[in-house]
């Protein structure tokens, strides 16, 4: 069985990235489901906090 993969980044990151390649945050989080099995985007520096989870979308500040 093959591992999952999971990719966890913070929104900032998630965003600054998304500029670089000039897309939106979420075409950049789509592209990202496509290479990974999971994405997690957290809070700004918050790591506890989450923004975004691969199969809900954007979800509030929920706690894992």
């Amino acid at each position: 069985m093959e591992e999952e993969t999971m990719l966890k980044i913070d929104g900032i990151k998630a965003s600054d990235n998304a500029k670089k390649e000039n897309m939106t945050t979420d075409e950049w989080i789509k592209k990202m489901e496509e290479k990974f099995d999971k994405v997690v985007i957290h809070s700004f520096g918050v790591p506890e906090s989450i923004l975004y989870v691969t199969g809900k979308g954007w979800v509030d500040d929920r706690r894992y």
